[in-house]
Order: structure tokens, then sequence, then C-alpha cells
């Protein structure tokens, strides 16, 4: 025999889902507000530190090491794409740290300062070196394909405004009566 629930029964239930969904809802927003901002991953102060960083542990690293052996113990990946040019691993954690395209380039101007700079043995100095050209090369083609990426936008404007000019003065030779 099967009885009915009474009106308590479906007020509860109600109350039961309600809740259920406000905690649901409520424990994704907090999860939400308490994650990291990844938008924005490094400002201009933070490029100048990332590439600082760079620096001192390349140099580090090439005191001790050849350019092979530095380059095999220090750089994780070359992903070769504009957001991450290459991983650098991070000497205190050995986590691979991303280069972006501004940051390689920065810390390629301060390998190559750093190169010419007294204090450094032949051997260390040439091995900064290798590794300022070793960057170099990763970052040349993502600067070309910006340049031409450039030039094509530009003579696609230039285009369209010709064009724009062209459709005027048919317009205004239309409306002028001979």
């Amino acid at each position: 025999m099967c009885t009915k629930p009474g009106p308590y029964w479906v007020e509860t239930r109600k109350r039961i889902l309600l809740s259920g969904l406000l905690i649901g809802a409520m424990g994704c927003h907090s999860k939400i507000a308490n994650r990291p901002d990844n938008t924005s991953r490094v400002s201009a102060s933070g490029t100048a530190k990332l590439a600082e960083d760079g620096r001192v542990t390349i140099v580090a690293m090439c005191a001790k090491e050849s350019f092979t052996t530095a380059r095999q113990g220090l750089i994780v990946a070359e992903t070769g794409l504009r957001e991450d040019v290459f991983l650098l691993r991070d000497r205190g954690s050995y986590k691979p740290v991303p280069y972006g395209l501004e940051e390689t380039q920065k810390l390629e101007a301060l390998l190559r300062e750093d190169a010419k700079a007294a204090g450094h043995s032949e051997k260390q100095a040439a091995c900064i070196r290798q590794f300022a050209e070793h960057l170099e090369t990763l970052i040349a083609p993502l600067v070309e394909a910006d340049r031409r990426e450039r030039e094509i936008d530009t003579s696609a404007f230039s285009q369209a405004d010709k064009q724009v000019q062209d459709d005027l003065e048919r317009e205004s030779n239309a409306k002028v009566p001979h």
C-alpha cells in the first residue's frame, strides 16, 4: 500500500533542491573568485624582471657548463609561438617558465650586453653570446612574420581606402548633370 506524501514533503523537497543549487553555485563562484587572473600574464615591469631572472640563470649556468650542456639543462621546450617562444627552467623550482616574444627579445638584449661586459671568462662570455644568438634564431622568424602581417594589413587598408575614393568619385560624377 503506497501513501501519498503530505504537503509538507513538497515544500521540504523544494527547499532542499533550492539549497543544493545555491551551494553548488556558491562553490563554483568561490573557485572562480580565487583563481589567479591569467589574462595578462606579464606586465611591463614583469617582462623586465622575467628577462633579468633569465639572464641571471643563464649567466650562472654558463659559468659552470658549456653552451650545449647549459642549453639542454635550461631550455625545456622551444615552441616558436609568439605567446611562448620557449620555456626556460627556473633555477629554484625547476619549473618551466614561458617566455613570450617581448621577454625573449629583452633577454637576448641583456645577454648581448652581459657577454660584452668585463668580469666573465672567455668560455663563459662565449656561452652567453651563443645563448643570445640562439634566442635570436628563435625570435627572428616571429619578428619577420609580424612585419609581413603589418605590411599586408597596411596594403589591405590602402586598397580599401582607394576603393572608397573611387566609389565616391563615381557617385559624385553620376550626380553631376551633363
